[in-house]
């Protein structure tokens, strides 16, 4: 059966006969008594009127009774004695035994259940029935049958289907329908078999809730005047209807003091002259203010007077206008003292005959957030500030539109556009960028939107053609909710520091003077070479250069012309190798050649003897002709090296082998010249500790005045007294010296040996003179130069004008005006200077007249062709003569014969210094020498080379 239904509450005789009644004898029949229904159907229209009070005088002495708890099904619906009975106010509380039971106290019944079976008792009395309310319930209609009529559950589902089709017509056509079961089903219902049951229906807005049945006997004509029943159903459902309408207008009236009273807002009222009538008691705690104190007042009373001035005139206004306002805000002065901000917002009243009454609105406390509104202000104000001077782009962009929220002017510095089309044209931006950069860009600015952050560097094109690096760097926005809306970044112009880069890493692997592939980039490409010829099974070829007697160059016109040949070299070199092979320059004047894939030795011949006829040809820089050569060592994989440090180590080899062969040629190379290597190390390490222990001597060669003959100076020159070798003179060892930078300290060490060796001299009695000492270009060039002159100087006790210094022609012309500088520091002390090896380094004569020197010495490969060589002769005359005008001393060096004296002697050349006279002695000899009255004895053959 799928109708449900259930007993709320019924009453059998014998519950009737428990409550006592009225011995009124107008109770004996109530029917009889039309007036008295009528009045019973006027309490269930009007159920507010108190049952007690108007059916005092037949009901007398009731006891209220106490009852168990009512089963609640889809509606609480109580019996007919619930507020139609009596009218009183009534609660609803919790049975903590029966969470699904309401009880509810009306009067002194404490429960429904007693309430209604005295009304039930009372019905009865007036009406002669017995009657039960049937509700529609849920899945325990049966059990909630069972308990009220005290049958088992299968009785009540049986009683529950024996009526069932009348319980639905009564309420489908909501009137009254009699069910009259037969003797079996009165046995099952607990009927008599002469009672029968009228089902009335209750209806509520049209609507049937349950069916109030009531038991008579049959043929009771009460059973029969269903209209009577019909009508006492409809009052019920009016009743209960009316009572939930009650009870939704106390749950909304308590609803709406919560929020009056929980409200951040402040409700008021005011009548027609702006005077509080009302306020909500919040205000206490938002302005400090009890409501009393604010009742008869209005809000101008509060606030300072400008402000009530310009807000008064304006409320006034809308007075007039009788219409409603929002979003008034206005300066209020709290309780306290402190000024705060409210937001008013308000409607018109009207009383019922349609009058203004005044006005009824909200006042709401925005003082913190027009606080926070006007740091928000600054706030921005500041960003935009930075933003507009910083040099880098920050842009905002919304996620669902793509457009561009916010760009700096810095974009139309980056991208040469104009700002305002970065904000009507958002795809531009993207547009701009290189197609190269495009795609990878984009995919990175998609994971953006999947919360990732962003960074990239692209290239753009802007408008002028031109091509700018940015480094872009970007970050979701998310909402409260976690929602990312909004893309925010900065973008800024890298190129420079790109270009830079490059050129870094163009460096890092290029000769910065000729832009050939540097030391670096060589042996890289050379181990990638190597590789694809082992891989293929052929050869390759290192070619290791060297340039002749460079420092030449760089001595005679200076270093930034010897840079141009560099660079010329560089070029030169690499028209002759193919597309790819490589040049290098790996440092000073020293290249290397790359050949890949050989095919036979003699093709590394060839290419070298093509180097040397390209480099033979002549150079001429700022009007200088010069003619270069190189040495050039070769070295074969695999034979000569199967990696790069081999090669090259045994190509240097080969160099210095072809340089030992007399430059100007090449070399292959071979086992044995590791042997010459292992010799030259060996001395240089034996130079380094030969310094370390004191194996250096000190020889001095006379310098002699022509017209006396006797010696006026003398020259100091360094010998090495080698414990294994004997004897080493300079020409063996003063280059490995220059090379290893050795010749500092043995040089400072000859200056120091020599003033202190003159200054000892003096002291024995020996006339004072001049000694000579030859510098070096790295000594010259050292820092604080005169500063270790003067403190030698100081340290021997020599004064300064018998130390001569002497340096060459090549090293006086670099830098020429630092080095005049530099000399004349010398010539201040008391110095003399003197310029060795005149006439080898074409030197001009300008420039020559306005170096500060004392002396010029002829060099001794003129000297030696003087009796020969009509074009020595001439030059030799030729400085004479230049000297004597620059009003400078002249020595001759390398004199060795008595024609060589009488030529310089007739040219009125001033000093000499030679074989002729005397080879560089010990300062034993020497001494001697001088103590024999300064005059020597000349040798009557030349001997080895002094220097």
């Amino acid at each position: 059966m799928s109708t449900k239904i259930e007993v709320d509450a019924i009453t059998d005789e014998r519950q009737v006969a428990r409550a006592p009644v009225s011995a009124s004898p107008d109770t004996a029949d109530p029917l009889r008594s039309l007036r008295l229904v009528k009045w019973l159907t006027r309490l269930f229209v009007y159920p507010g009127v108190t049952l007690l009070m108007p059916l005092d005088h037949f009901l007398t002495g009731l006891t209220w009774e106490q009852a168990a708890s009512v089963h609640l099904g889809g509606y609480v619906i109580a019996t007919i004695a619930i507020e139609l009975a009596f009218g009183q106010a009534f609660k609803l509380r919790k049975q903590a035994a029966y969470p699904n039971v309401l009880v509810m106290e009306l009067g002194e019944a404490q429960t429904v259940d007693a309430a209604a079976r005295l009304a039930l008792t009372v019905l009865h009395r007036l009406v002669g029935v017995r009657a039960s309310f049937i509700a529609l319930a849920g899945d325990e209609a049966e059990h909630s049958l069972a308990s009220a009529f005290g049958m088992g559950r299968t009785d009540a589902q049986r009683y529950l289907q024996a009526g069932a089709a009348s319980i639905r017509e009564a309420m489908r056509s909501q009137r009254s329908v009699l069910w009259e079961p037969d003797g079996a089903e009165s046995a099952e219902v607990r009927l008599n078999g002469d009672e029968r049951l009228l089902f009335i229906p209750v209806v509520a807005l049209q609507q049937p809730i349950g069916v109030l049945a009531v038991v008579g006997r049959k043929g009771n004509r009460d059973l029969k005047d269903s209209q009577l029943m019909s009508n006492i159903g409809s009052a019920l459902g009016f009743s209960l209807e009316n009572l939930r309408q009650e009870e939704a207008l106390r749950a909304s009236e308590e609803k709406f003091r919560d929020l009056v009273e929980n409200t951040s807002d402040v409700m008021w009222e005011m009548d027609e002259n702006g005077v509080y009538t009302y306020c909500s008691p919040n205000v206490a705690s938002i302005l400090g203010y009890e409501p009393e104190e604010l009742i008869g007042k209005t809000p101008f009373d509060f606030m300072p007077p400008e402000e009530a001035k310009r807000v008064g005139d304006l409320f006034g206004t809308i007075v007039a206008e009788r219409k409603p306002f929002s979003l008034l805000a206005h300066q209020t002065r709290y309780k306290d003292g402190r000024l705060g901000v409210m937001e008013c917002s308000g409607s018109p009243m009207f009383d019922e005959d349609g009058r203004f009454a005044g006005y009824r609105g909200v006042d709401r406390d925005i003082t913190e957030r027009k606080r926070a509104e006007e740091e928000l202000r600054e706030s921005e104000e500041r960003f935009r500030q930075m933003a507009e001077q910083i040099r880098d782009l920050f842009w905002l962009r919304e996620v669902e539109t793509g457009d561009v929220v916010y760009a700096s002017p810095a974009y139309e510095t980056i991208w040469g556009r104009p700002l305002q089309q970065a904000y009507e044209d958002p795809k531009d931006w993207i547009e701009s960028i290189l197609p190269e950069d495009k795609e990878r860009v984009s995919a990175s600015f998609e994971r953006m939107l999947q919360g990732e952050s962003y960074e990239e560097e692209y290239r753009i094109s802007r408008p002028d053609g031109s091509i700018r690096w940015i480094r872009d760097r970007g970050y979701p926005v998310r909402d409260q909710d976690g929602r990312i809306y909004r893309l925010t970044g900065i973008a800024e112009d890298i190129t420079a520091r790109r270009r830079a880069e490059e050129t870094i890493r163009h460096l890092a692997y290029h000769d910065s003077l000729t832009d050939l592939a540097n030391r670096t980039m060589f042996e890289d490409r050379l181990t990638v070479a190597l590789a694809q010829a082992r891989r293929k099974g052929r050869m390759a070829a290192v070619m290791f250069l060297d340039l002749d007697r460079f420092k030449v160059v760089n001595d005679t016109v200076g270093h930034a012309l010897g840079d141009d040949l560099l660079q010329g070299v560089g070029e030169r070199l690499t028209g002759l190798v193919r597309e790819g092979d490589t040049v290098a320059r790996l440092g000073g004047d020293e290249f290397t050649l790359l050949l890949a894939e050989v095919e036979r030795a003699e093709d590394m011949v060839e290419v070298a003897e093509r180097v040397l006829d390209t480099l033979r040809q002549p150079w001429v820089l700022n009007g200088h002709e010069f003619r270069i050569t190189a040495s050039i060592g070769i070295a074969m994989f695999p034979n000569d090296g199967e990696d790069a440090d081999s090669l090259l180590r045994n190509a240097d080899t080969a160099m210095y082998r072809a340089k030992d062969q007399g430059r100007d040629t090449y070399e292959l190379y071979t086992p044995a010249m590791n042997a010459r290597i292992a010799e030259r190390l060996e001395l240089e390490n034996s130079l380094r500790h030969g310094l370390e222990r004191g194996e250096f001597l000190v020889y001095y060669q006379p310098q002699v005045d022509i017209a006396s003959g006797r010696i006026v100076g003398m020259e100091a020159l360094v010998r090495w007294q080698h414990p294994e070798r004997g004897l080493v003179f300079p020409a063996e060892f003063i280059p490995v010296a220059e090379e290893t930078g050795l010749i500092v300290p043995l040089g400072a060490w000859v200056m120091r040996t020599a003033c202190a060796q003159n200054k000892a001299w003096q002291a024995a009695g020996i006339p004072p003179m001049r000694v000579a000492v030859n510098l070096s270009a790295r000594q010259f060039q050292q820092r604080n130069f005169t500063k270790m002159v003067d403190e030698v100087l100081k340290e021997a006790d020599l004064e300064a004008r018998w130390l001569q210094l002497e340096i060459t022609e090549g090293v006086a012309m670099q830098d020429v005006e630092s080095n005049i500088a530099l000399l004349r520091e010398l010539r201040q002390m008391g110095v003399q200077i003197a310029i060795d090896d005149f006439g080898t380094g074409h030197s001009s004569l300008s420039y020559l007249s306005r170096l500060p020197i004392d002396v010029v010495k002829i060099d001794q490969s003129f000297i030696q062709d003087l009796t020969t060589d009509p074009n020595g002769a001439a030059i030799a005359r030729s400085i004479i003569v230049m000297a004597h005008n620059l009003k400078l001393r002249v020595i001759a060096e390398g004199v060795e014969t008595e024609e060589q004296l009488a030529f310089l002697k007739k040219r009125r050349c001033d000093e000499m210094q030679g074989y002729l006279f005397s080879k560089p002695a010990p300062a034993e000899a020497f001494e001697e020498m001088l103590r024999q009255g300064g005059r020597t004895s000349r040798a009557r053959r030349p001997v080895e080379v002094s220097r």
